[in-house]
């Protein structure tokens, strides 16, 4: 961490606490109207995709889309994070909830995240799956480039782990807009650190081990990304599987207001 971490006046008693909390993360900057390669890290548009690999698809055999690529090799070395390679983040274009199953966040039947250790010769353009536009319902289309900076953050007021909070913190409501205004104002685009939620952390119910975050994407007006209500969508692993680079039971959820 550099410099004070700044905090409410409500929550000073408790600073300590919040200073221990801090962790680091990647956050995530948007930029439209610049060239983009198939290899960026990018928020939709056209993927890298390998030859001789089977795209991914829902239970109807219907081709998912890409949601975010990320490209190890353009963003800052992060804990246990791959340093090469590209993971990949595809949701279903054809459903209300973006292939999120209600039921079991892990199922990836509407949706895949799919890692390439290397990047290889790709599939050709006009090769890859078409889609019915008429009929898509995805949380936004302009294809963007990330930008990364590494940052530092406290703990979100809506992780599950902030069920542990100071009593002297948790009946300070007034503070919480406050809080949230310095440490979780920008869009919440971003790798690592905590999550942010706007109902309740799935991982308070079960999935407690699930604690990094492969990404998070906010909804940001001026793109017309919206997930839902103006929500915000997050993926998550143990900390064994990213170590694995085994990316099959991956949490994906997503909420709005």
């Amino acid at each position: 961490m550099t410099g004070k971490l700044t905090l409410p006046q409500a929550f000073e008693p408790s600073r300590t606490f919040f200073e221990q909390t801090v962790q680091p993360y990647i956050h995530i900057t948007l930029i439209k109207d610049e060239p983009i390669s198939r290899t960026d890290s990018k928020l939709f548009g056209t993927p890298y995709f390998p030859e001789h690999m089977p795209f991914p698809t829902n239970k109807d055999d219907r081709p998912l889309k890409l949601l975010a690529q990320l490209n190890f090799e353009q963003m800052p070395a992060f804990s246990h994070f791959p340093t090469t390679g590209i993971l990949q983040f595809f949701i279903d274009p054809y459903d209300d909830v973006y292939g999120m199953d209600f039921d079991d966040g892990t199922n990836q039947a509407g949706f895949r995240v799919i890692y390439h250790e290397t990047i290889e010769p790709m599939i050709a353009e006009d090769e890859l799956p078409t889609y019915d536009e008429d009929e898509m319902m995805m949380p936004g289309a302009q294809q963007v480039k990330m930008h990364f900076t590494q940052k530092t953050q406290p703990i979100s007021l809506e992780d599950f782990r902030a069920q542990h909070l100071p009593d002297e913190v948790a009946e300070q409501y007034d503070a919480w807009d406050d809080y949230i205004e310095l440490h979780y104002n920008e869009p919440l685009h971003q790798v690592g650190g905590y999550a942010f939620f706007t109902q309740t952390d799935p991982r308070e119910y079960e999935y407690s081990d699930y604690t990094v975050m492969l990404l998070q994407i906010d909804s940001q007006m001026d793109l017309d990304l919206l997930w839902g209500d103006v929500g915000i969508a997050n993926f998550f692993v143990t900390e064994e599987q990213l170590k694995n680079r085994d990316f099959s039971r991956v949490l994906y959820n997503w909420d709005c207001g």
